[in-house]
């Protein structure tokens, strides 16, 4: 090997040793692991040089298959799997993909990581995190092939081998493990809750130099699995503690990442809210992206209280979406539109704009999914609030009503309520009846999957629009009503006396029954 190349190669590992290559949704082998892998030989050095360039990595692997160790070879398969992570488009990675399919050099590197995970001096901690996530990228992107179907076994070893070297991994090699191994095909239980175990009774040696962004990432893995996997939640008490106190000097993308995650496990830590919400008032809204902006919209949705939050954090948040409204897709268009109805005054200056910027993009609408449509329908049930002029919200509503149409079949019965109950509750000029009655059609024999709030507000929504649906219809979410009033609580009895009370059509038994039972209740909870 020329000492030409060797020079060009250590220049390379150089530039290579300063990216940094991690990222929340594909947490891969980072500069600890690239510098730990590098350096080790000549060899990896002259593969490091050829970074980026996967033909003419390709070919040096195999021009110098024989002169490879396992180190060597872990190092390629790592680095080939970084071509195809970091191919610029769609089009030049399905080209890059459909190299690799079949190709010799890269089963051959597959067979020897099977052998070499069976030995555990055979790998670095680093190599091995970084190996496995190459077999995981590929596999997500396609260009394994058979290459993994000639090593069933693989799997089960990686898993055996992880477990066993637990003890030897950092933070971030953990990281790049579990979100390599949940990316397989088959889910491996045991892996996680074992790991879970680990990092819950960890010594305080292990979190030593842990960045926040490592721990964002541990708790995004989790987050993604299916519930039935995250059994033991200590773990993440322990993410969570060692997270507080740090956000002011994270990114945005880990903030986001976090409080994601932590929303999306159910563990709203309002310590952890607060200080990401701190953190984002002392910074240039800029300076977030758009998925960054969006899932701190849907973490703050469903996961911090308004109370905890600083004065002002709703507003800061409603200027960094509508400097731009066409920075978000239909999906982080609706989540934050949701969540800043939970946190806004409706005759905030944002809804009036968001109107405006929705009248004149029809095309969004049609893009709306179901869940979509549904959120918009009851953020807009408060038109009234918002002091638009009567031509926008004739368009407005019109565009919904139509999307609402698209989507009514694929309403689940309880957001087809929701939507119903909007739709009632916007002034009569603003009502599609044909769409109305349409709805209540779909709700017929479903009431029984309905919540007991549900079936309220069916019964409420129906009130408001008596004349659009028969009273057969009426008649049969009544029964359903007044088979559950024994399990209903204070506030479901007065949304059920208020609907009553609007029917044209009274029912006075049924009313005095309602009325009683929540006398009743006002009575035992003062005794």
């Amino acid at each position: 090997m020329s000492q030409h190349l060797l020079a060009s190669a250590r220049r390379q590992a150089a530039r290579l040793s300063r990216h940094h290559f991690c990222t929340p949704a594909q947490p891969s082998a980072v500069n600890g692991n690239n510098a730990a892998i590098a350096g080790t030989a000549t060899m990896t050095d002259a593969i490091s040089a050829m970074a980026g360039d996967c033909h003419r990595l390709l070919q040096f692997i195999e021009d110098h298959m024989a002169e490879c160790d396992s180190l060597s070879r872990a190092y390629g398969l790592y680095h080939i799997a970084r071509c195809v992570d970091r191919a610029d488009g769609r089009n030049q990675r399905s080209w890059m993909v459909r190299a690799l399919e079949g190709h010799r050099v890269l089963a051959a590197l597959v067979a020897d990581l099977h052998s070499s995970i069976e030995q555990d001096d055979a790998l670095t901690p680093a190599a091995f995190s970084g190996a496995v996530w190459a077999v995981a990228k590929l596999l997500t992107e396609g260009g394994l092939g058979g290459h993994l179907e000639a090593h069933p076994a693989l799997i089960d070893r990686v898993a055996d081998a992880m477990r066993r070297r637990l003890h030897e991994l950092t933070p971030r090699q953990l990281t790049t493990l579990l979100w390599s191994l949940s990316k397989l095909p088959r889910p491996l239980t045991d892996v996680f809750t074992d790991s879970a175990r680990w990092m819950a009774e960890a010594p305080a040696s292990f979190w030593e130099g842990c960045e926040p962004r490592s721990i964002a990432q541990l708790l995004a893995v989790y987050a993604a699995l299916p519930s039935q996997h995250v059994h033991n939640t200590a773990f993440i008490d322990v993410l969570v503690a060692r997270l507080r106190g740090r956000a002011s000097g994270a990114d945005f993308h880990t903030l986001s990442t976090a409080v994601f995650a932590l929303s999306r496990l159910g563990k709203r830590d309002h310590v952890i809210f607060k200080e990401v919400a701190d953190a984002v008032m002392e910074r240039e809204m800029a300076d977030m992206s758009v998925k960054d902006l969006s899932r701190v919209m849907v973490a703050y949705s469903c996961g911090a209280h308004p109370k905890n939050l600083p004065q002002g954090f709703a507003d800061r948040l409603a200027d960094g979406i509508r400097r731009d409204f066409g920075r978000l897709d239909c999906r982080g268009l609706c989540s934050a539109v949701w969540t800043l109805s939970k946190m806004l005054p409706f005759d905030h200056p944002f809804f009036r704009q968001l109107s405006v910027f929705l009248c004149g993009s029809p095309q969004l609408f049609r893009d709306f999914t179901a869940p979509d449509v549904s959120q918009m329908v009851l953020v807009y049930a408060n038109v009234e609030a918002m002091s638009l002029d009567q031509d926008t919200e004739n368009q407005l509503f019109a565009l919904l009503n139509r999307s609402v149409r698209l989507q009514l079949k694929w309403l689940d019965a309880q957001a087809l309520v929701d939507t119903l109950w909007g739709l009632s509750r916007v002034r009569k000029g603003l009502r599609d009846h044909r769409l109305l009655a349409e709805a209540v059609q779909h709700i017929e024999g479903r009431e029984g999957k309905l919540s007991n709030r549900q079936l309220c507000r069916l019964l409420s929504a129906l009130a408001n629009v008596e004349g659009c649906v028969s009273e057969r219809s009426i008649a049969r979410v009544k029964e359903a009503v007044k088979g559950r009033l024994g399990s209903m609580g204070g506030r479901e009895l007065q949304m059920v006396a208020g609907a009553l009370v609007r029917l044209r059509v009274r029912d006075d038994d049924m009313l005095m029954e309602v009325q009683g039972r929540e006398r009743q209740m006002r009575t035992d909870k003062k005794g």
